[in-house]
């Protein structure tokens, strides 16, 4: 059981939110690049190059490489938005994800190194105040988790809670709803130059804030779909790749058994 709050003093995570939080801070988690500590990130091998290489031959230019920074933001976001869902990879320098989402549903996996994998089920309720989150953690999580800080989170089964539980919570911010919610840019936006990424042509926006800088690769052709998000806050580097636009995610409570997320 959590000890209670002194004197306005928020109380101290309960032991099942520290191993959630400890997993969740080992890399970049969440657009607004809220890192818990600085982890430099390792690009992936997927290329990006500058130049002015053609666009994918089986689509026709969308206009967003003649708009003006803010233009083509609004442009490349709700496109992304519009296509209702999309598939998200993020490699960073000890973990990594693979995650499917909508406005309201993510599905997949996360990998930490030295500390195991959870597969996450998540479905936002439809007035967005609560989720239900379902996670079910490896052999290796499990045993770190009970190692490291004496919790027991059963391997290999389904837990359940909603975002009250701070656990739940925490390995949940691993689910970026932003693209397929998105709001007015919360800084300055600059274009760059026409760049290839994977051989097709996008046009890449910087956003910075006092958050750091995400640098957004918006197809040139045919939708202008977000397919690359470089984010760095300081020393810490995090890259996300998109794909799958459209594909629904179909998230719903996993079978068999179902046991109560841990609170404490």
């Amino acid at each position: 059981m959590s000890e209670a709050p002194m004197d306005g003093i928020p109380s101290r995570p309960s032991r099942a939110a520290r191993i959630a939080l400890a997993v969740a801070c080992v890399g970049i988690v969440g657009l607004a690049l809220g890192a818990c500590r600085n982890d430099n990130g390792r690009s992936s091998d997927r290329p990006v190059s500058a130049g002015n290489g053609a666009s994918d031959a089986n689509l026709k230019p969308n206009g967003l490489a003649t708009l003006q920074a803010n233009a083509a933001y609004s442009k490349g976001t709700k496109a992304t938005a519009d296509a209702g869902s999309l598939r998200e990879k993020r490699v960073g320098a000890k973990d990594s994800s693979d995650l499917r989402l909508s406005a309201k549903e993510c599905v997949g996996k996360v990998s930490v190194e030295e500390m195991g994998s959870f597969e996450i089920i998540r479905i936002i309720n439809a007035d967005a105040s609560n989720a239900d989150t379902w996670v079910k953690v490896d052999a290796e999580l499990s045993k770190w988790a009970k190692s490291g800080a004496g919790t027991v989170l059963p391997a290999g089964t389904w837990m359940h809670g909603t975002d009250t539980n701070p656990m739940i919570a925490a390995l949940s911010s691993y689910c970026h709803h932003d693209l397929l919610n998105p709001e007015a840019a919360d800084g300055q936006l600059t274009k760059g130059q026409p760049t290839s990424v994977d051989g097709q042509q996008t046009v890449p926006i910087t956003l910075s804030n006092g958050a750091g800088t995400r640098t957004y690769y918006f197809a040139a052709s045919g939708p202008a779909h977000v397919l690359q998000m470089d984010a760095i806050k300081g020393a810490t580097k995090a890259e996300f790749v998109y794909s799958d636009f459209g594909t629904p995610v179909g998230a719903k409570q996993p079978a068999g058994e179902i046991v109560p997320a841990p609170q404490g």
